[in-house]
């Protein structure tokens, strides 16, 4: 393992700092002593086909935004660990289970984005 990637919601969104202090992907990089960047946004959603909510979504923005910047960052996607954290926003929005079922279908199909990709 030589670098981490996070997507997701405010839990992940490392610039907003909703806690007031680190986020989990800064104790994550930490604790694996290994450098990480966090596309997390503030709100987000796994994908506004699921919920339709004006925000940065993980498969529509994230995941895409990731891709453009895959070379800037110089790592090897094969030590490379990917994480998500989704279902916050999506499951408030609509019926709990429903909803986190579909999200978790549509991040299998944004990772095999990921993994066309790299």
């Amino acid at each position: 393992m030589s670098f981490g990637q996070s997507f997701g919601d405010t839990y992940s969104d490392v610039g907003a700092r909703m806690s007031g202090g680190p986020m989990w992907p800064d104790y994550a990089s930490g604790l694996a002593n290994i450098p990480s960047h966090a596309f997390g946004v503030a709100g987000a959603v796994c994908s506004t086909a699921l919920t339709p909510l004006d925000t940065l979504p993980v498969v529509e923005h994230q995941l895409p935004a990731f891709a453009d910047r895959v070379n800037d960052l110089n790592l090897d996607i094969k030590s490379t660990v990917f994480v998500f954290w989704i279902g916050t926003n999506d499951a408030v929005s609509s019926h709990l289970e429903d909803q986190v079922s579909r999200a978790q279908c549509r991040l299998v199909q944004g990772h095999g984005r990921l993994l066309d990709d790299g």
